[in-house]
């Protein structure tokens, strides 16, 4: 480093990790290579220290579970593990299945969520179990980074000279620089120093296991994986866990979170119950959720409760990253791409921001807006697996639309009662405004829905569009949308005119 160069703020200091999840492990990886790169900038470099709670790198064995891992601009998890160098491993290691699925209760589908291809990508999504993924990240690991297994850190403190002291389970007391917090999303350091920000019950109660090894997977967790929609007030996801056991999980809603139960933690008769439990739950669904409930292993057998955590902004010399900065339930799909997209772009603001307080700000404007998105697509997620009674046929109506028709445009004359090409390109305008509600949203869906079908010569559909989108502008003072909603009546009117449609002429001018 030149002597007339400042010097950059992590030379030579002390970071420290709390927790070797998914978020920690991709911290470390990202910031090292971002270290390699900076070498004469920052010099000495900073030492790195990881704090995990598991005895050994042998422990994730026992997390059997698996995760989905994306390209979309929500998620950017295959992106992040193709910057960390490490993709095509993962792709190698990943289970059977490469895309959801949403089914009915008979595991029909109602919709296939394909990723479309990624530039720069040989695959755009996978889904892998979590100790597979761990273990990969974990050996690419910097042999210059300490992992201290078995060694939780259990508080901590902010002093005022700016460094961190925190006090770990093998009874030593400690200090650094810089503290990074992925301890998960019941983070015993955030109870510690940010106590007001606590998990929210988000409304769902899981039951969850997964199988012994398998001969082979039933269809169709042979060629898919996704979740069914009971429409009794019960959603069941189905997966593989790896490559020869699955995965499923039957929740229900509630007003009260029910006592948790950690898998390995209940008594034989506990399990007998929870398992009698879950067979009564999923009654209504057809296989293969009969086989896999037979096949599952007893110790796996867990319940939890689906809960959130509202995205709070850092301060000072200790960062929260993943769950234990904005907690999201499983529901939300989207956990450890967050995680990892977390570990990645703080280790970069770190490395390229001029103070940490500028690191620390750029990392939660780019982390927060995007685990919000997540966190509320994983509400709306609960509201529709398990709707029940004339919902559950509205979300399954909306969802075969979009499947099946919101994608495909059939040339047809404009009055045809299969012309709804206008109708769309109408609907599609209307819903790309930000300043709608999603609940609005899905009411200008329900509307398409239910009249699409109504054999009209003379544009009814479009009229009950046009007349519903006027009333949500004009009480929203939206003038853009009201301009729409205009020039396409004038457009309507002139050709009900011309076809003596009087009645659809009186009912668009009154609704206006």
């Amino acid at each position: 480093m030149n002597s007339n160069d400042e010097q950059h703020f992590l030379s030579g200091k002390r970071i420290v990790i709390a927790g070797g999840g998914i978020g920690g492990i991709t911290f470390c990886i990202a910031l090292q290579q971002f270290l390699d790169k900076e070498k004469e900038k920052i010099s000495p470099p900073p030492s790195i220290v990881v704090y995990e709670r598991d005895t050994s790198a042998d422990a994730i064995g026992r997390e059997g579970y698996s995760l989905s891992l994306r390209g979309d601009p929500l998620s950017g998890g295959m992106q992040t593990l193709q910057k960390l160098g490490v993709l095509q491993e993962m792709i190698d290691e990943s289970n059977p299945g490469s895309y959801f699925t949403l089914f009915n209760y008979d595991f029909s589908s109602l919709m296939e969520m394909r990723s479309p291809p990624i530039e720069g990508l040989s695959q755009s999504s996978i889904r892998i179990s979590r100790s597979k993924l761990r273990e990969i990240l974990l050996k690419h690991v910097h042999s210059s980074i300490s992992i201290n297994w078995n060694c939780a850190i259990t508080s901590a403190e902010e002093l005022d000279n700016g460094q961190v002291s925190f006090n770990v389970s093998n009874g030593n007391k400690d200090q650094c620089d810089l503290l990074i917090v992925a301890d998960g999303s019941s983070s015993v350091i955030r109870k510690c120093l940010r106590p007001e920000h606590v998990l929210n019950f988000a409304g769902a109660v899981s039951i969850t296991a997964r199988t012994h090894a398998l001969d082979k997977f039933p269809a169709p967790l042979d060629r898919t994986w996704g979740g069914a929609i009971g429409g009794d007030g019960h959603f069941l996801f189905v997966a593989p866990s790896d490559r020869t056991s699955a995965l499923w999980s039957v929740s229900y809603l509630t007003d009260k979170h029910r006592p948790a139960k950690s898998a390995g933690t209940m008594t034989e008769q506990e399990i007998d119950e929870v398992l009698e439990e879950a067979k009564q739950r999923t009654k209504v669904f057809t296989e293969p959720i009969g086989t896999l409930i037979k096949e599952t292993l007893r110790s796996s057998v867990a319940i939890f409760n689906a809960k959130d955590l509202v995205p709070f902004r850092n301060h000072g010399s200790v960062i929260f990253i993943g769950d234990a900065q904005h907690a999201m339930s499983p529901f939300a799909g989207n956990g450890a791409n967050m995680a990892m997209m977390d570990g990645y772009q703080l280790a970069d603001q770190l490395v390229h921001s001029k103070d940490l307080n500028t690191a620390i700000q750029s990392y939660d404007d780019l982390s927060i807006p995007r685990s919000t998105k997540a966190i509320d697509m994983s509400h709306r997620s609960i509201t529709m697996g398990h709707s029940q009674g004339i919902w559950k046929y509205m979300y399954v109506g909306i969802l075969k639309v979009m499947s099946c028709r919101f994608f495909r445009i059939d040339s047809c004359s404009l009055l045809n009662s299969n012309a709804h090409n206008d109708e769309w390109n109408l609907l599609k305008r209307i819903l790309s405004y930000p300043s709608l509600s999603f609940p609005t949203k899905i009411k200008f869906l329900i509307i398409y829905v239910f009249l699409i079908n109504v054999s009209s010569p003379l544009l009814r559909l479009r009229i009950e569009l046009l007349i519903y989108a006027h009333t949500c502008f004009i009480n929203s003072c939206h003038m853009k949308g009201i301009c729409l909603v205009l020039d396409n009546t004038q457009h309507i009117a002139v050709l009900l005119d011309d076809l003596n449609g009087y009645t659809l002429l009186m009912r668009l001018l009154m609704g206006l």
